[in-house]
């Protein structure tokens, strides 16, 4: 006959039985769980003392192979590891690119618009920076949850639908808005990109992936103006809006759904754990004594919205109680604030203030 010493429950988990015995004692595995209750209720009073019984639970973990698991992104190939890195860069240079890149035009549409207020001659630009301030805040716990791969191409698609609009609106508020909406989509390679780095380099590896990722998202916006006001129509405002940019953005897209795969480990392993799972099921063999999960999975089970709003969270109570967060923050914005001003003073502010008809002409 099996038997089994019944010990105080791991504390790895929360599905292992949670028997609590104070004296070790041969039970017996085979025996109905109502005959293990009636064994330990005809037992002297104060001997035992537990919460609950239940059939013995097989908890099978799943963790990578072992150090070397080639499905593990930091196991992946060089060439695959760096391909990786080009695509998520090639996002990074896209997305703040098209930040600025409308800066030339900026007269022109304020002219084919009749805008005369500063503030939203200036919002042309900023509008789309603006996305990035609540972009991230989004896009970076659903990384958390669905994982990178798939956030980052989700929201640069966002980005393209929300871009191409832009170039179709009709009056100030539709431009604003699907710009700040473009902005939204494009914050994902900036906020999660830094992410996909540390998921498939180890840290003593990953200093070049880095440079060539942060080099991206300031080269981007200091190419964008000078790329279209090279190619700007002064008698088409929206000429700068128009397909070559949008033709890029699709051309990294495509590249991305054949290049750009999961790197998040416990997504990973949670498909790795769902496919045995399977693979029980269409055996017959995925009782209700057999438990797989990652070793990632704490055991909770919440709901969708629980978990969306608990991840949504976190960003807001970091910003709130951490200071050194509040001060890099601050910092970011103001170097933020200072470089689009600059774009937006000399490659298509300088002419807002010298309209002949406007309110604020300076020409005096």
């Amino acid at each position: 006959m099996d038997s089994l010493k019944v010990c105080p429950p791991r504390s790895r988990g929360s599905s292992s039985t949670t028997t609590t015995v104070v004296e070790e004692e041969a039970v017996d595995l085979e025996a109905p769980p109502s005959t293990i209750l009636e064994d330990f209720a005809s037992e002297p009073e104060g001997r035992f003392s537990f919460e609950h019984v239940n059939p013995p639970e097989e908890v099978q973990w799943v963790d990578w192979s072992g150090p070397d698991d080639p499905s593990n992104p930091k196991n992946w190939s060089s060439k695959r590891k760096w391909a990786t890195t080009f695509v998520v860069s090639a996002f990074n240079f896209i997305s703040p690119a098209s930040s600025s890149m409308i800066a030339p035009a900026s007269e022109t549409i304020a002219k084919e618009f009749g805008m005369t207020n500063a503030v939203l001659i200036s919002l042309i630009t900023s509008a789309f920076v603006l996305g990035y301030a609540v972009g991230p805040l989004i896009v970076g716990p659903l990384s958390e949850i669905y994982g990178r791969s798939q956030v980052i191409k989700i929201s640069n698609l966002f980005y393209l639908v929300w871009n191409l609009a832009c170039g179709f609106s009709t009056n100030t508020p539709q431009l604003l808005v699907f710009r700040f909406l473009a902005g939204v989509g494009g914050s994902a390679p900036l906020s999660v990109g830094g992410a996909v780095m540390g998921d498939i380099f180890y840290k003593e590896q990953r200093g070049r992936a880095m440079a060539l990722y942060s080099f991206v998202a300031m080269l981007g916006p200091v190419l964008g103006p000078e790329v279209d006001g090279c190619s700007c129509d002064k008698d088409n405002a929206q000429n700068v809006l128009e397909m070559g940019r949008d033709l890029v953005d699709v051309i990294v897209q495509i590249s991305g759904i054949f290049l750009l795969q999961e790197t998040y480990p416990p997504v990973l392993l949670e498909r790795k754990a769902e496919k045995l799972r399977m693979s029980l099921r269409s055996r017959g063999a995925g009782g209700g004594h057999t438990h797989i999960r990652s070793v990632y999975d704490t055991g909770r089970k919440t709901s969708l919205p629980t978990t969306l709003l608990h991840a949504l969270s976190r960003p807001t109570q970091l910003i709130l109680f951490e200071p050194i967060i509040q001060l890099f923050s601050f910092y970011t914005a103001l170097v933020y604030g200072i470089f689009y001003r600059m774009f937006f003073r000399h490659l298509g502010g300088a002419e807002i203030f010298k309209f002949s008809d406007g309110p604020f002409n300076q020409s005096s």
